[in-house]
C-alpha cells in the first residue's frame, strides 16, 4: 500500500485481493511440484505457502533495489513506473489510457505517432536514463498532447506501434472483444437462477475444453459425507429433524 496511489494520497490498497489470489496460485503450483516430486521419488512432503511470503515475493525488483542500492521506491503521479519513462497512465479528452515504453523502439515510435519526432532526437530524452532524469520536463509535454484526442483516437493511432491500452471500467473490460474472443465470459445453466454469466477459465489446454457446471446446492453432499464416517440413514434423518444438519 505504501507504493500504491498518488503521491499526496494516503496508502492505497489494490482494488482486488491480489495477495489472496496469488497465494492460491502459488499453493496450486506448490501442490503440482510436490506431486511431481512424489511420483519421481516415492516420497511425499509438506508444502508451506503463506500470504506474507507471497506478498514479499511480489515486491520483486523493488525489494532487490532497496536491499542492494541507495534507493527507496516512491509513489509517482498517474501510476508511473519507478524507472521507465514514459510508462504510466495519461488522461485523454474523454478518459484514460496506459502507455508502456519498456524498449527504446517503443519510445521512438511513440514520439513519431504523436507527431513529436523532435522529442525523439532531443538529447534530454534520448535514452532511458535521460528520460528518467528529465521526467518532470517530458511528462507534461506528453500529458498536454494526450488531452488533445479521445481515447479511441489514440488507440487507433498507437495500437500496433506502442504497448497501449484503455483504462476500462469493470463493465467495459468484460465487454472487450478480446475478452470475448478468449472465452473469458461464459454462460452456465443453473437449476434455480437460470442462465448465469460468469468469468471463464484463464487456462487454455489443447484438446481439453473447460467443463462449466453450477456449484452444488447447500447441503447437497451432506448425506454422502456423513455416511463416510458411519452415520446411517436413520441417524441422518434424526439429525435433520433436530436441525443439527
Amino acid at each position: 500500500m505504501s507504493v500504491t496511489g498518488e503521491p499526496d494520497a494516503p496508502p492505497t490498497k489494490c482494488g482486488i485481493s491480489i495477495v489472496d489470489f496469488s497465494g492460491g496460485i502459488l499453493s496450486a503450483l506448490a501442490l503440482m511440484i510436490g506431486l511431481y516430486r512424489a511420483r519421481g521419488t516415492g516420497v511425499g512432503c509438506d508444502l508451506d505457502v503463506s500470504l506474507l511470503d507471497t506478498a514479499i515475493s511480489m515486491l520483486t525488483y523493488m525489494a532487490i533495489w532497496t536491499m542492494n542500492r541507495d534507493w527507496r521506491p516512491q509513489r509517482l503521479p498517474e501510476g508511473a513506473h519507478q524507472s521507465l519513462v514514459p510508462s504510466q497512465s495519461f488522461q485523454t479528452r474523454d478518459g484514460w489510457l496506459v502507455i508502456m515504453c519498456m524498449k527504446e523502439k517503443f519510445w521512438e515510435r511513440l514520439a513519431e505517432r504523436l507527431d513529436l519526432a523532435q522529442l525523439r532526437d532531443d538529447p534530454r530524452f534520448r535514452t532511458f536514463a535521460d528520460r528518467l532524469v528529465n521526467r518532470d520536463v517530458l511528462v507534461p509535454i506528453l500529458e498536454a498532447e494526450f488531452r488533445r484526442r479521445t481515447t479511441a483516437e489514440w488507440l487507433s493511432r498507437l495500437r500496433g506501434y506502442v504497448p497501449v491500452a484503455p483504462v476500462y471500467t469493470v463493465e467495459e473490460a468484460l465487454a472487450d472483444e478480446q475478452v470475448r474472443a478468449r472465452e473469458m465470459v461464459i454462460e452456465v445453466a443453473h437449476p434455480l437462477f437460470g442462465a448465469l454469466r460468469e468469468v471463464g477459465c484463464p487456462l487454455k489446454v489443447a484438446g481439453v475444453p473447460p467443463r462449466y457446471i453450477p456449484a452444488a446446492r447447500l447441503g447437497a453432499d451432506t448425506g454422502e459425507l456423513l455416511a463416510e464416517i458411519g452415520i446411517g440413514a436413520e441417524e441422518l434423518a434424526n439429525l435433520r429433524t433436530r436441525r443439527v444438519v
